[in-house]
């Protein structure tokens, strides 16, 4: 049996188990994701006395089933093919990882008014009557020093869910006491650095090396 805690206070569990039919060595995993109150290994052990007592051909059909419901409920199409192809790649992931009842996915993306209302506590005003943002990192370009001032990725993800709850509120009628707030960060707010090359990490920091997710170019790419 496997366990970790991820981040976002949950407990994952993992146990395996084999037994033989026909002389064939048969092997079943159960993965149980639970908040932390220790239940996760009982409920995985459950799960798998269930399913050694199960035809494994039963559980493929009702594991088939639930596929075909979820990709006929989630079915939309797209004219750019680009877009549509990422948007069944997104889902397809969304729902290896998500659960009922279970956490958020922690990487799925921001949980949007408080997460991007906690700039407004980072924001400091420079010289150039501009506001901007002390250092903090790129995903996954690696750390320099105290990080990167004015961090694209950063930038973009202010920006972006500023905007949209500045729509949210507009579209639904919702009176939000920062609504001003935000129109005037927003008028404020720096530019995204760059240089002859294009945009940067960082203000402090070009784009110098490969980076597999490109974080630095999140502002022009839809999330």
């Amino acid at each position: 049996m496997g366990a970790w805690i991820a981040s976002n206070g949950f407990i994952s569990v993992k146990v395996n188990a084999n037994k033989n039919i026909s002389d064939t060595l048969n092997s079943r995993s159960s993965l149980v994701k639970d908040n932390i109150n220790w239940a996760a290994p009982e409920k995985a052990v459950d799960n798998l006395k269930q399913s050694m007592n199960t035809q494994i051909s039963s559980l493929v059909s009702s594991h088939q089933k639930w596929w075909n419901d979820f990709y006929t409920s989630s079915f939309i199409s797209i004219p750019d093919t680009k877009i549509e192809s990422f948007y069944w790649i997104q889902m397809y992931k969304y729902a290896c990882a998500a659960r009922k009842n279970s956490g958020i996915i922690d990487a799925h993306g921001p949980w949007l008014k408080k997460s991007i209302n906690y700039y407004l506590h980072l924001l400091e005003q420079g010289e150039d009557g501009k506001l901007h943002l002390p250092p903090t990192y790129s995903p996954e370009y690696g750390a320099q020093g105290s990080g990167y001032e004015d961090c694209n990725f950063d930038l973009a993800m202010l920006r972006w869910g500023w905007n949209t709850l500045l729509e949210i509120c507009d579209l639904l009628q919702v009176s939000d006491p920062l609504h001003l707030r935000r129109k005037k960060v927003l008028n404020l707010l720096v530019d995204y650095p760059k240089n002859t090359n294009g945009f940067m990490i960082g203000s402090n920091q070009p784009y110098e090396k490969s980076h597999r997710h490109f974080s630095h170019l999140l502002m022009i790419y839809p999330l």
